[in-house]
């Protein structure tokens, strides 16, 4: 296992000034990051992220927040409940990229397809990321969700890094999506190393952090050198 949720709970108990600072703050510039993008995708009329990532994101938390029972019964404790909260603004958030993939994304990333044949395509892969997270969701020993978060977080810089590069230019994108992106990711990879210790100290959940962050660097470069579309 991961790590042992009632001791980790425990461990946020003690440290709770600690966990709420780091916290607040990811969060704080979480929702920037994500207001921005929805904004930057409106503004150039080409998504914000690519149609795997919105997708998987939507079904991570929503699966979290249908787990009310768990989080307000189960274990009945704080940190849990305010991530619950924080949470359902983000699950609505990742259904409006997902819609606006569908509602600018056809020439990108499905071209030959029929209008009807896209709308197909954007349900059957929504579906597919919700099936395909639960089932994953079975195998990890991550109960509280708290190894996901960041790195199904992860998968934005990465893939838009990827796509930029393809396509050449910053559509979809800005500068301020990208420095809040970074800060929401250092801050919380910096409060699970501290704080949470033990598995989140792993070179691999570090790695995970830092290659984040790099990629998010370089949209930040990309946003600043690149016309847009």
């Amino acid at each position: 296992m991961f790590y042992n949720p009632q001791a980790l709970l425990a461990t946020i108990d003690a440290n709770w000034l600690a966990v709420m600072a780091g916290g607040s703050i990811a969060m704080f510039f979480n929702y920037i990051f994500f207001w921005e993008a929805g904004r930057s995708a409106m503004r150039d009329r080409s998504p914000a992220f690519p149609l795997i990532a919105c997708t998987i994101w939507f079904a991570h938390d929503l699966s979290f927040v249908l787990q009310y029972d768990a989080w307000f019964n189960t274990y009945d404790h704080w940190y849990l409940k305010l991530f619950w909260a924080a949470l359902i603004p983000t699950t609505l958030f990742e259904a409006f990229y997902t819609w606006q993939a569908w509602r600018y994304g056809k020439a990108e990333f499905f071209p030959a397809a029929s209008d009807g044949q896209w709308t197909a395509y954007v349900l059957g892969a929504l579906a597919l990321a919700c099936l395909s997270w639960w089932a994953l969701k079975q195998l990890l020993d991550d109960p509280l969700y708290t190894w996901s978060f960041a790195t199904t977080g992860a998968l934005a810089a990465f893939f838009c890094l990827s796509r930029a590069v393809r396509r050449g230019d910053s559509a979809g994108q800005s500068v301020l999506l990208w420095v809040s992106f970074c800060l929401m990711t250092t801050a919380w990879f910096i409060c699970e190393y501290v704080v949470f210790g033990g598995m989140f100290r792993h070179p691999l959940f570090v790695g995970i952090g830092v290659v984040s962050v790099i990629c998010g660097v370089l949209m930040i470069r990309i946003c600043r050198q690149a016309k847009p579309a």
